[in-house]
């Protein structure tokens, strides 16, 4: 702006924006924890905040096309007729969108029967009237006309590799060759087959350009079309189709909008409601973006430890928060009664004694409400695993899970953003922060403080929340007395034979070589089997194999795609061969040994805080992910061992998620099965393939499981034709016949998924509750998902229940009788114990008794046991 403008006003193409920020992710959809696509939020929000902070302006609005049908439409019926629909998850986002950009202060205006174009045409007009330099931000090359007004420019964000552009009438004359009056003129020639604008055929930019700065005006070319060259694109010089097309690209700038420009005066971001669509859309990493009115730094007293652990020691009824932050072998204590009366401590390696002692005392006391956001990890920094936390703490974390389980993240820093609006830093980025000396000390104590602080509002928004979705129940009988379970578990861990696994590597590696070896005599050449590009060469363009999907990178080679192509190509067999056995050597037999103590123990890490059903999850090794049948499984197994005196105990709910759905759904058959201790997938064989029970075969028999199995998991007809190598037409066929025997399984999948659609989320029998607004989704394949969650989760959720609540009965029973033995391991419906051999079969009758009578179904909780020098004759 060089000369004296009364202002600035940037004026935004809406509905060109939106489209571009939705189309950016396409590819790789961002998505929230309930599986909604926010791709265009995100990315809106992105360019808009960009745009606020880069430039200087005292005016902004912001338009958008509207559906009803404009001029344009009126005079030619055909204009963007070729556009596809918008998308349904585009158009699902457009209220989330116009609410986001409302609060950044961003007027909108939209007019009936304009599009965007010429309600910023007739702004940017009036703009200029009044002495305004304005700025069109958008990548709608139909604006370059309004470069003819003095005052204006254009700004097309940045996409991709290519960076943010300002366009002047000056760089249009070098970018298409000609002045901003030529434009319409020039648009009117070249046409816009994303509108469906005719133009001339075969006339170009470049030739539109030298049309008219050799004829001046399109007038002038009409009038000149004998001497045009060359003589092929005169004959389809249509008069009349020019001078509609020239109709079509002319912006309208005499739109009447009641509208002042003081209307469009900026007066700056709403930042409690950016705070409110941020945290819901879970955009963590915008939330800085508006930190401006974060809470302020937290007032605290450090205390020497002597003094703390007074205060810890004389602590009342009152509830009290507490942090902790473990580095370099010094403790750092955030501990706090009330928001304003926060402590903090630093505790060397020799003052940790008496801290232990005091928080031991502080979780014994039932009494006592004491918040944190990880107690598991604070058991573990102290020592003290052994305490029970069934009274008095309250997990802030475990409470967020609950409340919403399809979330990605219950950390402090993601609880305090959502409930409270606060940015705190998260704990693994202070701690890192430490570790590489960024960061001092003295920050990592305010921040710890914030914590402390934060923990009473927290405390009592998820309390309430508990309160009000019934699950208080829950969360005090079952997930708080879990968390020092897992810890005792976790500290325990359970012993690997070392030399049996190295010796497994060796072995698999030479089995492994075989393949590979295999796999390039069948190629016929060598290759990195390990490479996807090279495999997509090897698979589509020399063995000419049909794909059956792509990806943006090429043809698909996932499990899934290599399955389908092995039934005509010896080649993808080999290569799942070799990928089954390269990920567990890496994954399992080559990294356990890896993690192993000095006592050849490895302590797995299990999450609490992970998956939607209920269902615990392990990281470290992630020992949920053993194949649970099969030759490979079992090898694995045989390396997990008793020490000397010994034994392992195997414990395994026998068809617990069948046994729940014949109690939720009150099916006649399933229910009189179970009850007299029949054979359920002998009994399903029989119904599907039309023969008697005695003439069932094994394989029969092992096709009927994967159906029981299989509607559990909501599986459609295609599913379980893949599953069973079938057409779908028989997956059909085999899904109502079983129906047909199991009426009361059919009649409880139609009444849950109704009764989900009608609440929005769905329950197990403890009231575990999950969220499904997939089943209101105007995608079909959306939907059928949802459906899937909606009979899943009250199965899956309820067998995680129960045997969370046999693990808690279990542990309580040896500590208090202490009995000689150790819950080890926990992997979905097994659980694994070390025992003394002198009293295995107390042990063994002590669990079964337990297992089996937690929890009172309509038919017999049954568990299978085995007894072992490893895991694998256990199990």
């Amino acid at each position: 702006m060089d000369k004296n403008y009364q202002g600035r006003i940037i004026l935004i193409d809406g509905s060109a924006m939106v489209y571009r920020a939705y189309f950016a992710f396409i590819n790789n959809p961002l998505k929230d924890s309930k599986g909604k696509n926010t791709s265009a939020v995100f990315g809106m929000v992105n360019s808009l905040l960009k745009i606020i902070k880069e430039h200087e302006f005292t005016h902004i609005a912001l338009s958008f096309d509207t559906s009803k049908p404009t001029e344009r439409h009126r005079i030619f019926k055909e204009y963007k007729a070729t556009r596809e629909k918008m998308p349904d998850e585009l158009k699902d986002q457009l209220p989330k969108v116009k609410e986001v950009v409302n609060a950044l202060g961003i007027p909108i205006i939209e007019i009936d029967g304009y599009e965007a174009d010429d309600v910023l045409g007739t702004l940017a007009r009036c703009a200029v009237g009044k002495n305004f330099y304005v700025t069109l931000v958008t990548f709608d090359k139909d604006f370059f006309q309004l470069l003819s007004m003095d005052g204006v420019e254009i700004l097309k964000p940045a996409r991709g590799k290519f960076k943010e552009e300002i366009i002047t009438a000056e760089d249009l004359k070098k970018k298409l060759g000609i002045s901003p009056d030529k434009v319409i003129d020039y648009l009117a020639l070249v046409g816009d087959v994303s509108d469906n604008i005719p133009g001339v055929r075969g006339v170009g930019g470049k030739t539109a350009a030298r049309l008219l700065n050799t004829f001046g005006s399109l007038e002038r070319i009409l009038e000149n079309k004998n001497v045009i060259k060359p003589k092929r694109i005169v004959s389809f010089m249509n008069e009349e189709q020019i001078y509609l097309s020239k109709k079509l690209v002319t912006i309208n700038t005499d739109v009447k909008l009641g509208i002042p420009l003081d209307s469009l005066l900026y007066k700056g971001k709403d930042i409690k409601k950016l705070r409110e669509i941020f945290t819901e859309l879970e955009f963590t990493s915008l939330m800085d973006t508006v930190a401006s009115e974060n809470k302020e730094n937290v007032a605290f007293e450090e205390l020497p430890p002597i003094d703390i652990v007074r205060i810890l020691n004389k602590v009342s009824s009152a509830p009290s928060v507490f942090e902790l932050f473990n580095y370099n072998n010094t403790l750092l204590l955030s501990f706090a009664l009330s928001e304003d009366e926060v402590w903090v401590s630093v505790f060397n390696k020799e003052d940790v004694a008496i801290l232990r002692e005091a928080f031991y005392k502080l979780f014994s006391d039932r009494k006592q409400c004491k918040i944190s956001s990880d107690i598991k990890s604070t058991l573990h920094i102290l020592n003290v695993e052994d305490v029970a936390l069934d009274k008095g703490l309250f997990d802030l974390s475990v409470a967020s899970y609950l409340i919403d389980p399809s979330r990605n993240s219950h950390s402090i820093d993601f609880i305090a953003l959502r409930y409270t609006g606060n940015v705190v830093k998260k704990k693994e980025d202070l701690l890192k922060a430490v570790e590489k000396q960024k960061i001092e000390q003295e920050e990592v104590k305010q921040e710890l403080s914030k914590y402390t602080s934060l923990g009473f509002q927290l405390y009592k928004k998820l309390q309430d929340r508990l309160e009000k979705e019934e699950m208080k129940e829950l969360f005090y009988r079952i997930e708080m007395p879990l968390v020092s379970v897992l810890a005792r578990m976790e500290k325990f861990g359970i012993q690997i034979d070392i030399d049996f696994f190295n010796a497994l590597s060796l072995e698999y590696k030479e089995r492994i070589d075989k393949i590979e070896n295999n796999i390039y005599n069948i190629a016929g050449e060598r290759f990195n089997v390990r490479s996807t590009k090279q495999l997509q060469d090897i698979l589509f363009n020399k063995l000419k194999l049909r794909p059956p999907k792509r990806t943006k990178t090429g043809y698909s080679t996932d499990s899934e795609t290599l399955v389908l192509l092995s039934s005509v190509h010896e080649l993808p067999r080999e290569i799942l061969k070799y990928r089954e056995l390269y990920k567990l050597k890496s994954t399992y037999i080559d990294t356990l040994p890896r993690l192993a103590d000095d006592e050849d123990r490895i302590h797995t890490t299990f999450i609490q805080t992970t998956t939607s059903t209920g269902r615990l999850a392990s990281r470290n090794p992630n020992l949920q992910n053993i194949p649970a049948r099969g030759e490979l499984g079992r090898e694995i197994r045989k390396g997990f061992i008793a020490p000397d005196g010994k034994s392992i105990l195997s414990c395994d709910y026998s068809q617990i998620e069948l046994r729940i759905l014949a109690h939720i759904s009150g099916d006649k058959q399933l229910i009189n099965a179970f009850q007299n201790d029949m054979d359920i997938h002998t009994i399903t064989a029989s119904s599907i393939f039309r023969l008697p029970e005695e003439n069932i075969t094994r394989e029969m028999r092992r096709r009927a499981k994967i159906v029981n199995f299989g509607i559990i998991y909501g599986m459609s007809p295609y599913g379980l034709a893949q599953q069973l190598s079938i057409t779908p037409e028989e997956g059909m066929v085999i899904i109502n016949s079983y129906f047909s025997t199991y009426e009361g399984v059919k009649n409880w999948i139609d009444a849950i998924i109704e009764e989900t659609v009608q609440k929005g989320f769905t329950e197990t029998l403890f009231g575990r509750k999950r969220n499904v607004p997939e089943l209101k989704s105007k995608n079909y394949a959306t939907r059928e998902f949802g459906k899937r969650i909606a009979i899943n989760t009250p199965i899956q959720g309820t067998a995680a229940d129960i045997i969370k609540l046999a693990m808690i009965r279990i542990d309580k029973k040896i500590r208090e009788e202490s009995i000689k033995a150790r819950m080890v391991l926990q992997i979905h419906d097994e659980l694994l114990f070390e025992v003394d051999n002198d009293c295995i079969n107390e042990v063994r009758e002590m669990v079964k008794d337990e297992m089996e009578n937690v929890f009172q179904l309509s038919v017999p909780l049954k568990v299978d046991i085995g007894v072992g020098n490893n895991w694998f004759e256990a199990h």
